[in-house]
């Protein structure tokens, strides 16, 4: 934003963070909102979004005063923290799958970790290019952190049933691509 606004219309580092939780978490929970909205499993969670947003209300009152900006993205975090972010996925677990929800919470803690390890070294790695021109540096950043999450994300789950999937639903659409292709030649 620096680039055309200028350095005092720029976020500082924490409100950054703050941000990319906010939308970290946002992510992580689409999923089971899938899950749970193809199923039509809104009558057992009624109060909770309810009690999201009295939670949010209460909190941003209190911590925007204080934190301004950050307090409100602080608001949202704790708000989806104490009610969703554990919630949903247990109403889902017993309703929907009938089943224990202790692997989702597992997974959900070593995707966190994985997450917040990647994210530190990317940080640190892109800290070193910061005596570039802008441009550069945002290219830079692009190709460090690219290379880092996808990199170690592949050294991870390669072995994985989800990436072995994953590799052979895109063998078989760019299979089907091919033929779409080679026949449209003939």
């Amino acid at each position: 934003m620096a680039v055309w606004m200028g350095k005092d219309c720029v976020f500082d580092t924490f409100t950054i963070l703050l941000i990319t939780i906010n939308f970290y978490l946002s992510g992580i929970r689409h999923s089971i909102f899938m899950a749970k909205a193809s199923v039509g499993l809104y009558r057992q969670d009624r109060f909770l979004a309810l009690l999201e947003a009295i939670l949010n209300i209460f909190f941003c009152f209190g911590l925007s005063t204080k934190f301004g900006v950050n307090g409100i993205l602080l608001s949202g975090i704790i708000s989806t923290v104490a009610v969703p972010l554990w919630a949903h996925p247990y109403l889902v677990y017993k309703n929907v799958f009938e089943c224990s929800v202790k692997n989702y919470y597992k997974k959900f803690v070593l995707y966190l970790l994985i997450t917040v390890i990647l994210s530190a070294v990317s940080f640190y790695c892109c800290s070193f290019t910061k005596s570039y021109s802008t441009c550069m540096q945002v290219f830079l950043n692009i190709v460090i952190c690219t290379v880092i999450v996808l990199g170690a994300n592949f050294l991870i789950f390669k072995n994985s049933v989800e990436f072995k999937y994953l590799v052979n639903l895109t063998k078989s659409i760019f299979y089907k691509f091919k033929v779409k292709f080679s026949s449209a030649d003939a």
